[in-house]
């Protein structure tokens, strides 16, 4: 790694600026995010971060290459990411225990950021929270689209949370239940209340359509109890209780992706897509949080395709 003379403020700006993550964000955000970041050049090769390293840095870059390593034991499965794009981002925002080595796969300039100095203007500046939930959105439906033989079921409940029962559950049993779901669970009780109290637990019959593709995203949707399928046209899957249907997408700038049906009688929590913004915005543990599980979806499909290419090259090279 080199650091390079430092560019004007305003041509690093402007390579953010082209950044798909940060595409969007307003010239004085933009602005502030280059002020605090420095230049540095990668030489083919060069290693950015060694397996189980701490993440402390994020590196934007507009050229050049990536390889993300993931190591299993002896083996180790390579993805390479090609610019414009973005390395340690999705790693720190989930949290990653083991993240993957990183190596520059030829000469590449980035603009680098401390993940503390990042986590504060996260703090302070809910536009690039909102562009960042955006971003990952996206990513996720395009990592779905392009690896529909890796999709699996949505997650749902610990197998520990009893059946709703027939009669429709009150606010204090719905919390109850909302806080058991994957996504939710840990969110402040008060908060929560905020998030669900709005409407009655809503009946989907069975073959009823939750929403279809191309619809507007306007909600999600937290299964109480029942179970639903998709569409299949990225993958097949199913969502069962505690599932919360629409969380990958709630900030996307794109249209519903799938189609979901419900497969059984299910009772559904609607979540209005404005609410959820808003308490984004209002509270930033909460922002935090869903910054940290819109990532673990992301990091997982990555993996999984570096995984599925390295075994495809041993079988090739197996059959050669």
């Amino acid at each position: 790694m080199a650091r390079l003379p430092l560019i004007s403020p305003l041509d690093r700006a402007l390579f953010l600026k082209a950044q798909p993550y940060l595409d969007g964000l307003p010239p004085s955000l933009l602005t502030l995010l280059a002020a605090t970041t420095e230049e540095v050049f990668f030489p083919a090769g060069a290693h950015v971060r060694r397996a189980r390293d701490p993440i402390d840095t994020v590196y934007f870059f507009g050229s050049g290459a990536f390889e993300i390593i993931h190591v299993d034991g002896e083996r180790g499965a390579v993805f390479e990411l090609t610019a414009p794009g973005v390395v340690g981002l999705t790693d720190h925002l989930a949290q990653t225990i083991v993240p993957p080595a990183v190596r520059a796969a030829v000469d590449t300039f980035c603009l680098a950021i401390t993940t503390e100095d990042l986590d504060q203007i996260l703090e302070d500046f809910f536009p690039l929270v909102h562009q960042i939930a955006r971003a990952s959105c996206d990513s996720v439906i395009r990592a779905r689209i392009a690896q529909p033989e890796l999709r699996s079921d949505e997650p749902g409940f610990p197998p520990d949370v009893p059946p709703a029962g027939e009669r429709d559950p009150d606010l204090v049993e719905c919390l109850a239940l909302a806080r058991r779901a994957p996504l939710l669970s840990g969110t402040n009780l008060t908060l929560l209340a905020e998030l669900i109290e709005s409407d009655a637990p809503e009946r989907i019959a069975p073959g009823e359509t939750l929403w279809r593709a191309g619809d507007p995203i306007d909600r999600m949707a937290l299964i109480l109890d029942g179970a639903f399928v998709n569409d299949g046209r990225h993958g097949l899957a199913r969502a069962g209780a505690g599932a919360t249907l629409g969380a990958w997408e709630i900030a996307a700038t794109r249209p519903r992706f799938e189609s979901w049906v419900a497969e059984a009688p299910s009772r559904i929590l609607s979540i209005e897509r404005e609410l959820f913004i808003d308490l984004l915005e209002d509270h930033f543990e909460f922002a935090q949080t869903y910054l940290a599980r819109i990532p673990e979806q992301i990091t997982a499909a990555i993996r999984a395709r570096a995984w599925r290419l390295h075994d495809a090259r041993l079988a090739r090279a197996a059959q050669s």
